[in-house]
Parts: C-alpha cells; structure tokens; sequence
C-alpha cells in the first residue's frame, strides 16, 4: 500500500507538468526516471504495474495492489498506447500516458467499465516498469518464481490437508501438484495413490457430465453445480472451464466415485485470480457423480 501511496504523491506532484507527444501522437509524461535511450530486441520481458484511470479519476484497473509483478514481452512494435509506452520506459521509471476515451473503447472492446467511459474525454494510464530482463534472465526468473510459489502453495496446502485428515489422509501426486483422496459409493476411502499416474480411467469417452464444488481454503464458496442446479461437461482435450481442473480430472473417477483435490493455483485460477480468489491461491475441490455421456 505504500507503493501506491508514493504513486498518488507522484502524479499529484505532476499534475502542472505537461505532456510530450511522440510523432505518432502519443502523449505522455515521465512521473519518475526517464526515457528510454535504445529500444530492447525481440524476446525480452518487462515486469511491472500498472493502473488505467478514468476521466472522473476513478480507477478502472490497478495491479499495484497485486502481490506480484505483471509480465508483459517487451514489445518491439507499438500497436496501442500502452504499448507504445512500453517502448520508451527505461527500468524503474513511471510513465503517464493520456488517451482518448473514444480511442480506449475502439481498442479494448469487452470491458464493461471502459464500454461505460464518457467519449470525447480522456482516461490515463500510468505504468510503473520494474525491470526489463532478456530472454535468459527471464527465463531463470520465471523458474526461480514458478518453485518460489510452489512451495509456498504446497506449505498451505499441506495444513489444510493435516488438518482436515479425519476423514482419511490426502494422496500426494507431486508430478501434477496436488493432493486427493477419493471414496466409492459406500463413502469408505478408496486407496489408489497412483491414480493420476495412470491413464484416465474414462479414456474411452470424449464428453462426461458431473457435479463439482470449489472453494477457497478458508471456506469461501467458489462455485457449486449443485447450486447452479446443473451439472457440468467437460470435453477430452477441450478447455473449456477457466478453472483447468474441471477440464480434466472428472475423466479420472469411477461410477458412484467422489473425490475431493487440494490444489495448487496452477490447476486453479493462477496469477490472475479471480472475484473471490486472490493471486495465487490453492483450492479446494469436490467432484462427484461423473458419468460417460458419448
């Protein structure tokens, strides 16, 4: 929160200073640091926050208040104002770009808060750049982050498991990052740790049918079919749920099985998140009542 204190103190300092303008119109101003000297090559990566701010100053997306740094590939070629942008922002400036409303709406179509900005006024973008790395670093960054993560995930993943244990331990599968423990249809726990190390027992069908429910591991309801009053379909090889794991597992369970998966946010809603589901956040998942339907 202290970032983006520092922030508003900026463009509150910057508010008389105006803006440049680049040949292809593009307005900006420098809050901190300065403008790039050499453009970076193909390949490179740039981590960093931003936040878009409509004409009423009323914030419309903002990453600063993220636990972890957006990554966006340096981009070589403009194509909109936050990409151009990109292109002359050295590492650890802020960059301040004034755009159009009616500019914004034509180039990001979908968002219902942009759609909603009053035309013929401006919106603003400010991007803080953390570091630009090349293709190597980014690549040992994203590992040294991606373990980093995982073992955060799984330290509370294996609380949560410990501590909900009376029912019967969890199985671990340390290849696909979770732990489960599944129950046949007399509800006594069905021993078969190996079983997401085997071919999917529903191999033979392309679509199945099944309940799910998905929560936080503090508790917070995520979804339920139940609730919806519908069941779910999941396609072999079609991703069409933005929460992976209902893709895929239901094609792992028996007649009359039902499992429950604690699992790491690679299988849940990842950096994103979601409402309800902060950055990187395991989850806790039901699935039951699976059914073969071609």
């Amino acid at each position: 929160m202290r970032l983006v204190g520092a922030l508003a103190l900026l463009l509150s300092l910057a508010s008389c200073n105006k803006y440049s303008q680049t040949e292809t119109g593009l307005e900006y101003r420098f809050l901190k640091g300065k403008e790039l000297k050499e453009q970076y090559g193909p390949g490179h990566y740039c981590l960093l926050n931003y936040m878009l701010i409509g004409p009423g100053q009323d914030t419309i997306q903002n990453t600063f208040t993220s636990d972890t740094l957006a990554e966006f590939p340096y981009p070589v070629e403009g194509g909109n104002e936050l990409l151009e942008a990109l292109q002359i922002s050295s590492p650890g400036s802020i960059i301040e770009v004034r755009v159009k409303t009616d500019s914004l709406k034509s180039k990001i179509v979908g968002n219902p808060r942009i759609m909603a900005l009053p035309d013929g006024d401006y919106a603003y973008f400010v991007v803080a750049v953390d570091q630009v790395l090349s293709p190597e670093d980014y690549e040992a960054y994203r590992n040294q982050k991606f373990f980093a993560r995982l073992m955060a995930e799984n330290a509370l993943i294996d609380q949560y498991c410990d501590k909900h244990s009376q029912e019967g331990v969890f199985a671990l599968d340390s290849f696909q990052h979770i732990r489960f423990r599944i129950f046949d249809a007399d509800n006594q726990l069905v021993s078969d740790p190996a079983r997401f190390m085997n071919a999917p027992v529903r191999k033979s069908s392309n679509q199945v049918s099944f309940h799910a429910e998905a929560r936080t591991l503090e508790g917070q309801l995520i979804l339920s079919s139940a609730m919806e009053g519908r069941r779910y379909k999941s396609i072999w090889g079609e991703h069409f749920y933005d929460l992976p794991a209902l893709n895929e597992w239901p094609f792992y369970l028996k007649d009359g099985e039902r499992m429950e998966i604690v699992l790491t946010s690679e299988w849940g809603y990842g950096a994103a998140g979601r409402m309800g589901v902060p950055s990187y956040a395991p989850l806790y998942l039901i699935l039951s009542d699976v059914r073969s339907e071609q």
